[in-house]
């Protein structure tokens, strides 16, 4: 079987959700027998256009990962080479465009994991985004969603987005496969249900207004407990009651989670939200408003917390209630970390190679 990847690669474990699936799942291919080539784009303004159509750059990642950087066009001789049965879209990415010319000239199958929509967020978030992106994005999107094979949502809150976007369409080829966890998350100390101040955590970019940092400082500023409110996050932010944590290494992020105790996320759209499912492996209580992805993982009252966005009162009396009865802290934070030890990344690879095979089979 060959595959080959397209996505974002690099050394450092300071990761978005795409890197990081792009990382895990290519981590977890090199074990099985699969013939695998991983493309990504020569990515800035201080490559020529030259590099970006025909430039050809091998590197190794961490020891251990083969990263082959190339122009579009070179990106296409390539595949011709290559003969990939499975082309697997692990990103998005224009230049990507390259799968799909090629696909015109073979009998290839194209799996695209789509992390977001982003005609959705373009519209809702990114008003200032310049027109003619707009319109690259559009167009490109447009093909991706016409010409993939096979559609990998992470959540179901994509699959209700969908129909609200004016090219999509309900299609027997959706599937969903949830994002994954890493195994040193499961690995933090067991709580023991402390007597001092609480500690609640928000992860995320704050200039980003979807992720809800206005909404996490609404909470900080108008609770009465005594609680002391962290943003992990390398923003700067000027707010007395927030203590700033810069995003750490994954080792170092682990060691913060194990001093938290509830994790908070009142976003206005996540289509699934990694660092919230790592909260919950590492035993931090989750709050999450209901238009984040992973939200389907809680069950209210019994491992976390599942919130509307109208109701700022209804966070607060949450808080309130853990903060003054640390036995339900400790059993929500007990079975918040049991309801995702599925989910980690060996687990999750395995669906997706079990896509692939039936893939392979159905074109033999």
């Amino acid at each position: 079987m060959n595959v080959a990847y397209f996505g974002y690669i690099k050394s450092s474990e300071k990761l978005s959700g795409p890197e990081k699936f792009a990382k895990r799942i290519y981590k977890y291919a090199l074990s099985k027998e699969i013939r695998l080539l991983f493309i990504d784009y020569f990515y800035g303004k201080e490559f020529s256009c030259y590099k970006k159509l025909f430039g050809s750059r091998i590197e190794t990642i961490d020891d251990e990962f083969i990263v082959h950087r190339m122009g579009i066009i070179k990106m296409l001789f390539s595949l011709f080479l290559f003969k990939p049965d499975i082309i697997h879209l692990t990103c998005y990415d224009r230049s990507y465009i390259a799968a799909f010319i090629y696909k015109i000239f073979s009998k290839v199958k194209i799996i695209n994991t789509m992390h977001g929509l982003v005609f959705h967020e373009n519209k809702m978030f990114k008003s200032n985004l310049a027109f003619g992106y707009r319109i690259k994005n559009y167009m490109y999107e447009k093909i991706v969603w016409r010409f993939s094979d096979i559609h990998v949502l992470v959540s179901n809150i994509q699959r209700e987005l969908i129909s609200t976007i004016p090219f999509y369409k309900e299609r027997e080829s959706i599937k969903i496969i949830p994002n994954g966890v890493d195994d040193i998350f499961f690995k933090t100390n067991e709580r023991t249900g402390r007597d001092e101040e609480i500690n609640i955590a928000f992860v995320g970019d704050i200039n980003r207004k979807e992720k809800g940092f206005a909404y996490f400082e609404q909470i900080a500023n108008s609770t009465k407990e005594n609680i002391r409110f962290h943003c992990i996050s390398n923003m700067f932010v000027r707010n007395n009651k927030i203590n700033i944590i810069p995003r750490q290494s994954v080792e170092e992020y682990k060691n913060i989670l194990n001093e938290m105790d509830i994790y908070i996320s009142p976003s206005i759209y996540e289509s699934f939200q990694i660092v919230l499912v790592e909260a919950m492996a590492s035993g931090v209580v989750p709050i999450c408003s209901d238009r984040v992805g992973a939200s389907y993982l809680i069950n209210n009252g019994i491992n976390g917390y599942v919130l509307s966005l109208d109701n700022l009162d209804k966070w607060n009396d949450i808080l309130s209630v853990l903060n003054n009865d640390r036995k339900l802290l400790k059993r929500l934070s007990l079975a918040a970390k049991n309801s995702v030890e599925d989910l980690t990344w060996d687990n999750i690879f395995e669906k997706y190679y079990s896509l692939y095979k039936n893939t392979v089979a159905e074109i033999s």
